[in-house]
């Protein structure tokens, strides 16, 4: 779940699915979700403060895409428009 979706707060839908899609570009590089937690609650609470901890292999452009897409901000996130103008962002 995107942060915003974790906080209870009014969202808008395309952030908050392209944020999806960087969890699972994050799952298909790394094998595991970007978070884990002890329980529900601090898997919650890691999400939304953004605790995203990217491994060293990850290549640089799929790494800078996940952590544009994995932004706590949606206002700062990456957009659709912006991945199809640039895929190499």
């Amino acid at each position: 779940m995107a942060p915003e979706i974790v906080r209870k707060i009014e969202f808008c839908g395309p952030p908050a699915d392209l944020y999806a899609s960087g969890v699972l570009l994050f799952a298909f590089f790394c094998g595991a979700f970007p978070y884990r937690g002890k329980d529900d609650k601090d898997l919650y609470k890691k999400i939304a403060n953004a605790e995203l901890v990217l491994p060293d292999y990850i290549p640089s452009t799929p790494r800078s895409i996940v952590r544009q897409l994995l932004q706590k901000d949606p206002e700062a996130r990456l957009t659709a428009a912006e991945l199809i103008a640039d895929p190499w962002i």
